[in-house]
């Protein structure tokens, strides 16, 4: 797949994921190269941090945003420059460096690099390839069918990882640093024009062809000519339940509305009982989750049924045509809309209840035809757009994590001459 040179000389490393390996390297356990830590915080007041796919991040406590604990004293600490692993998720976990102190769940790995002859950028690029090529599955234990496919710390311990000389290890790092920030410098433009496409429908939903401006009114976002009605008079909620053979969905900020069996996430699913209890979701509806406060209303491509905590709603038959539907696909998702939304909250579980009571007391725009047109043409625009952006960066991230791959393995050399 790459250009570059192969070693000279190859050895067998006996290891069955990893094939050969240049001459002058090692192989070495893991137990050699970090000491896995568990110390406890005893206390409040740290940065929560979190393991995500995106790497360590500290965790938003405030807006009741991701599954929160109620008692952070019992989180182990983590200082900066250690791993982080979700070793309970060998599916969907991950793995990083942290860039803060602070404190995480006991239910995550914490280790330090001991190996003063090791480089931790190089042993990073290698335990992330070890989640993309599932190569800790075969040693978990537990229920994958859960979520719960854990490596435990003997496996941890035993793993054994291909270790160059540090100059090497140093060179192989910055080699794929710079790769790397070139190919995620290329995925962040094609999702750049997407994100510009969305502000133009967002903003056509909101001001029409009019410039914005400031303004004292919620209704004077809007230009003259298109009417304003409550938001009762326009869409009609539905509370359709006992419907468990349809299709469970996730309703997420960034996706949208879509099939749990989409998502890499492992979210929990009802039983039995809880499946009767879950509203239906029609096609082209809209959905109010616990956190359209921060992210507005979500609307559906999908049939299937969704938590009974959200709200279900459709457009009355006597205004419902595609083209209204897709216009407020977006201004319901629109920034002023969002800050009209929390205008109207009630109550804190694990984020915010918006009722349809309270919605259907706001004062929604009817626009004219000419700007429906506008943003329905441009919706196709965008989907068009965002159909063609996700294969090149499925290919971008293909060969991103084929370039780690063959580094850190030493099937390319990438030394610097």
């Amino acid at each position: 797949m790459s250009n570059h040179n192969t070693y000279p000389k190859y050895k067998d490393s006996q290891i069955g994921w990893l094939g050969g390996i240049p001459e002058h390297w090692e192989v070495k356990k893991s137990k050699y190269l970090f000491d896995i830590t568990k110390r406890i915080s005893g206390e409040l007041g740290h940065n929560i941090l979190s393991i995500t796919q995106k790497g360590i991040k500290i965790k938003d406590t405030e807006s009741g945003g991701g599954q929160l604990s109620m008692n952070y004293s019992k989180y182990q600490i983590v200082d900066k420059g250690d791993f982080g692993m979700n070793h309970m998720d060998l599916l969907t976990g991950y793995v990083d460096i942290s860039k803060y102190e602070g404190v995480i769940s006991p239910d995550y790995r914490v280790f330090k690099l001991k190996d003063k002859e090791s480089d931790a950028r190089y042993m990073l690029y290698l335990f992330q390839k070890g989640y993309w090529d599932k190569l800790f599955f075969p040693l978990g234990q537990g229920s994958s069918e859960l979520g719960r496919w854990r490596l435990p710390a003997d496996e941890f311990n035993l793993f054994q990882l291909p270790v160059p000389p540090k100059k090497e290890q140093i060179e192989i790092s910055n080699f794929l640093d710079k790769k790397t920030s070139e190919i995620e410098l290329l995925i962040s433009d094609k999702e750049k024009t997407i994100k510009l496409l969305k502000e133009k429908a967002y903003k056509l939903s909101i001001n029409g062809f009019q410039e914005p401006k400031e303004v004292s009114e919620w209704e004077d976002n809007f230009p003259k000519d298109w009417k304003t009605l409550k938001a009762k008079w326009i869409f009609n909620e539905i509370k359709i339940k006992n419907k468990p053979q349809e299709e469970l969905l996730a309703v997420t900020q960034n996706r949208g509305v879509l099939p749990k069996s989409m998502c890499s996430e492992n979210f929990v699913s009802p039983d039995e009982k809880g499946l009767l209890s879950q509203k239906l979701v029609l096609n082209e509806s809209f959905v109010i989750s616990l956190r359209s406060f921060q992210g507005g209303i979500e609307f559906s491509y999908y049939q299937g049924i969704v938590s009974p905590a959200y709200t279900v709603f459709v457009i009355k038959e006597e205004f419902d045509n595609e083209k209204l539907r897709i216009f407020y696909k977006y201004f319901l998702k629109s920034k002023p809309f969002i800050e009209l939304l929390n205008t109207i909250i009630s109550g804190i579980r694990d984020g915010q209840n918006i009722s349809f009571t309270d919605f259907s007391t706001l004062n929604i725009p009817l626009p004219d035809a000419k700007t429906q047109e506008a943003v329905f043409e441009l919706d196709k625009v965008i989907k068009e757009q965002e159909i063609k952006a996700k294969k090149e960066i499925t290919l971008l991230k293909e060969y991103q994590q084929s370039l780690i791959s063959e580094a850190v393995t030493g099937k390319i050399d990438v030394r610097e001459k």
